[in-house]
């Protein structure tokens, strides 16, 4: 009997110890939600598309306007608190692979932002994806999708993305001979802005641009040259006071021309055509493009 109880003994400690070792070793053989519940996805942007943000689709962009794309960028934010979850993705027009983009995430719901833009020193700032612009007081030609992205189990692991444009253009084209005094055209508008809020497509407030576009002195004597001056609008319209200087080399302004009550438009080049540099410039005409491609011409 001793040794019968003894053995129940030993046999119950033993079992006692198996279920804890049982249950020591399911807890330690947990997979990790960053390990287990994550996906690698593979974004392609496809194209760049011409159509603002809120219309149908029209036709692709001209080839000669995707040239001046020059790279392409993603950021990745926290859907609820816009925070990067990932260093910002840029690539260059050179780089092998460009217009595909990877990225691991685990489970939960992100905002994506794709840009693509051109200008070779353009330097984005992407950390917040409702306050988006471009150092050194710069805008260039700009596309973007952004979208809610929610990854779970049944996620596709590929994506297609789409870009459109989301600047409006200023154009002014100088019918006459440029002076052999200008170093650049001053432009600058009441209306516009230069900082993106992504969510919405539009500029995050109305604070007016100013930018110098500098003029080389191989264009000199020359007509029929234009410039270009790019804006994020509040809205998909917006009704502005634009000015355009001639400048020397010392930034002052010796030739001065306002236009009252441009009309601007995403997705549209407003231009502007005609004698900038006559003491009494004349024969200005406005045109709008609104798929920079065709063109509706009014006189102004």
């Amino acid at each position: 009997m001793r040794i019968n109880n003894s053995l129940r003994s030993i046999m119950g400690m033993l079992s006692f110890l198996s279920v804890m070792l049982c249950a020591c070793s399911n807890e330690t053989s947990t997979i990790p939600e960053e390990e287990g519940n994550s996906k690698t996805f593979t974004f392609q942007v496809t194209n760049y598309m011409q159509y603002a943000m809120d219309e149908g689709t029209r036709a692709a962009i001209a080839p000669s306007e995707s040239e001046r794309i020059q790279h392409l960028a993603l950021g990745i934010f926290d859907a609820t608190t816009n925070t990067l979850v990932a260093p910002v993705q840029i690539q260059n027009k050179e780089d092998q692979g460009y217009g595909s983009f990877t990225a691991k995430l685990n489970y939960g719901k992100y905002r994506l932002v794709f840009l693509g833009y051109g200008g070779s020193n353009s330097i984005l700032i992407m950390e917040n994806p409702e306050e988006i612009s471009f150092e050194n007081n710069t805008l260039p030609q700009t596309f973007l999708s952004s979208f809610e992205f929610t990854v779970d189990a049944n996620t596709a692991a590929t994506t297609s993305v789409l870009l459109k444009r989301v600047v409006s253009g200023f154009e002014l084209t100088m019918a006459d001979a440029i002076s052999s005094r200008t170093s650049g055209i001053k432009i600058k508008s009441t209306g516009g802005g230069m900082v993106l809020n992504a969510k919405t497509g539009f500029a995050k407030a109305s604070t007016g641009r100013e930018n110098t576009i500098v003029i080389p002195e191989s264009y000199h004597g020359l007509t029929g040259k234009s410039v270009i001056f790019y804006l994020f609008l509040p809205s998909n319209e917006e009704i502005m006071d634009i000015t355009a200087s001639a400048v020397d080399e010392n930034g002052e302004a010796f030739i001065e021309r306002t236009f009252a009550d441009v009309p601007m438009k995403i997705n549209t080049l407003t231009i502007y055509q005609g004698n900038f540099f006559a003491d009494t410039p004349y024969g200005f005409s406005i045109t709008m493009e609104d798929d920079w491609g065709e063109e509706v011409t009014n006189l102004f």
